[in-house]
């Protein structure tokens, strides 16, 4: 089963709630927890629309390989000044995000 943790990653770096970019996608927030959760296969349109709503590749967001934190992910003043956020909330919204992805490669290894 293919787990697409990059999405969710990217809602919690936005600030946003899944539910929220379900919405902005135009789909129905369950429909996302499935393709979050690899129980539903995203279509063409989908993975093009949620590409551009984050504003990644297609191909990134839905690599199954573990994110590289370093070379992936903001630095906390990098998502502070995109979000407009202090650096302790920024590190705050990457926190859970490198912690999931380390807890992930260390079960992978």
């Amino acid at each position: 089963m293919l787990r697409y943790r990059r999405i969710k990653a990217l809602c919690v770096l936005a600030g946003r709630t899944s539910a929220d970019v379900a919405r902005s996608v135009g789909i129905k927030p369950a429909v996302l927890t499935q393709v979050q959760g690899g129980h539903t296969a995203p279509w063409p349109s989908l993975r093009s629309r949620l590409a551009a709503e984050f504003g990644v590749s297609e191909e990134w967001l839905f690599s199954t390989e573990p994110m590289d934190a370093e070379r992936d992910l903001p630095t906390p003043a990098e998502l502070a000044a995109r979000e407009r956020i202090s650096v302790k909330a920024a590190e705050d919204r990457l926190w859970p995000v490198r912690e999931t992805e380390r807890r992930h490669t260390e079960a992978s290894s």
